[in-house]
């Protein structure tokens, strides 16, 4: 399972029920796996729509599959740690922040806002923001 379909399953599990309800970081996974990603087909509508701000926009589960290794700049998938997830009805937002490593060496290090929006409990829209950290942690 890739770091995305990482997401994605907790994602189903907790609007399945199988997940407790908490809130805070040391009850949600430090860090998800560091595998090639692909869209877990099971769990996204046939019309997914896919939006990273700033970045593109893929409708359905080809265009999200061929969008989800990430931009050729980076190599590997990103490193992501779950900071938090809240949601309400079918609207789920996770709070991740993560490392890139880039193509040309180096790193990139992120801090990133994801909101799920679920469909008869799968993925009908995903839109993220990610914004690079130069400096610290908020900077």
């Amino acid at each position: 399972m890739g770091w995305c379909s990482g997401v994605h399953t907790e994602l189903f599990n907790r609007k399945a029920g199988h997940v407790a309800q908490h809130r805070d970081r040391q009850h949600l996974p430090r860090r998800l796996p560091q595998e090639r990603p692909r869209a877990d087909p099971v769990l996204l509508t046939d019309d997914i729509r896919w939006t990273v701000f700033g970045g593109f926009q893929a409708t359905g589960k080809e265009a999200y599959d061929q969008n989800i290794d990430g931009a050729p700049v980076f190599i590997d998938p990103p490193e992501l740690e779950v900071v938090r997830m809240v949601e309400q009805g079918d609207v789920v937002m996770a709070e991740l922040v993560g490392v890139a490593k880039r193509a040309a060496g180096g790193e990139m290090r992120m801090s990133m806002a994801e909101v799920f929006v679920m469909r008869e409990g799968k993925i009908a829209e995903r839109r993220a923001w990610v914004v690079e950290l130069k400096e610290n942690d908020f900077r």
